[in-house]
């Protein structure tokens, strides 16, 4: 037996191909057709369902010099983003915890520098956690590069899902040179009229949410 929802879309679309056949009704069928919901991209990775999860950001020391919360605010706002995602009920979040809080992590850090020489799948199995989410951060600014007097924020960085078992951590995901612009439309030249307060918080927004489809379903980009 066909679902009701299935026959709803089979009908929508059986009546978009009548409209489109019927002389003058193709702006119709247009309209109908942008109605119709996107297409969704599935995540890259998969296996958060069920799992304890945790955020960790790391940054080289000239980058924390220059910003010393970039660490703090891109893990607050990846865990914000997979929370919203799990209380959206995403499938792929059912079950998932967040037991770590940014300033949690940000304390481990300080308190183990010596750590940033040890592999993070190593890192990974002091946590708790059943999965690590590891970012790390390759450069960061909020004023363009063709004159400090004009605003363009940039951010480039890595991603890595460690996964932990039996005491034992692996990389199960890595994503390379992943770059975010703010604004995202914005001149190379940068703009003028802005501040870095304003660049800096558009800038991680657009980062963490680009980080967070590797890990949500998403429409399609335009």
């Amino acid at each position: 037996m066909v679902r009701p929802l299935l026959m709803s879309a089979a009908a929508l679309i059986v009546g978009s191909s009548l409209l489109v056949t019927a002389p003058g009704c193709g702006a119709i069928a247009g309209n109908l057709a942008k109605a119709m919901p996107a297409a969704e991209v599935p995540a890259s990775y998969k296996r958060l369902k069920g799992q304890s999860v945790a955020v960790m950001v790391w940054a080289d020391a000239a980058i924390r010099a220059d910003w010393p919360r970039l660490q703090s605010d891109i893990t607050s706002s990846v865990l914000d983003k997979l929370e919203q995602a799990k209380k959206a009920k995403t499938p792929e979040f059912e079950g998932t915890t967040f037991p770590l809080r940014a300033p949690s992590i940000i304390r481990f850090q300080e308190d183990h520098p010596e750590l940033e020489a040890e592999p993070v799948a190593d890192v990974a199995t002091r946590l708790g956690i059943s999965r690590l989410i590891y970012i790390e951060i390759s450069g960061f600014q909020t004023r363009s590069d063709l004159s400090v007097d004009l605003y363009r924020g940039s951010i480039s960085g890595s991603v890595k899902v460690i996964e932990v078992s039996n005491n034992k951590g692996k990389v199960a995901y890595q994503e390379d040179d992943i770059k975010s612009l703010y604004p995202p439309k914005s001149p190379e030249e940068g703009l003028p009229a802005s501040s870095d307060d304003r660049i800096y918080g558009g800038t991680v927004d657009r980062f963490t949410a680009e980080v967070a489809t590797r890990f949500v379903p998403h429409p399609e980009p335009e």
